[in-house]
């Protein structure tokens, strides 16, 4: 079996242009890295307004789509955070939109992996705000035959 070495990891060499590293110039300020957009749907406004605060919608290459929340206050205010004029009251209407390409789950931890399931069943690709899976095995293993089977 191989050997797997990290070294020492700093939030600097971890940084990924397609989606999640802003310039080093400007920290307010994304670098674009194509002419190409991702397509992203949020879901997600809750307690710690996770939805909004990853900064998605000033990627120059994200296009925020469509958000959705539960509660209409919460997707109002996801809507506005996100400079969205499209939502859904539910992801499971959220993950039928065609526009989309991508969903970014910001909901409450526990459901993270069901949600996960959600969107790959949809064919879309799925990011998490925390990691997919809170403590249930069974939740672990029902979202990894997901992911063998979109793979």
């Amino acid at each position: 079996m191989g050997k797997v070495s990290l070294g020492t990891l700093t939030a600097a060499s971890l940084s990924i242009q397609a989606v999640g590293a802003q310039s080093e110039q400007n920290e307010n300020t994304w670098k674009p890295v194509s002419e190409r957009k991702v397509r992203v749907g949020i879901v997600g406004y809750g307690v710690c307004r996770f939805g909004a605060a990853f900064g998605f919608q000033d990627h120059p290459n994200v296009e925020v789509v469509a958000v959705s929340d539960l509660i209409p206050e919460r997707r109002e205010g996801l809507m506005k955070a996100c400079r969205c004029n499209k939502s859904y009251e539910s992801l499971g209407v959220l993950v039928k939109d065609p526009k989309i390409g991508a969903v970014f789950v910001a909901t409450d931890a526990p459901n993270h992996a069901r949600h996960c399931i959600e969107v790959l069943k949809h064919e879309k690709h799925v990011m998490t705000a925390v990691p997919a899976v809170l403590g249930s095995l069974e939740d672990a293993e029902q979202l990894l035959d997901v992911v063998k089977k979109v793979v």
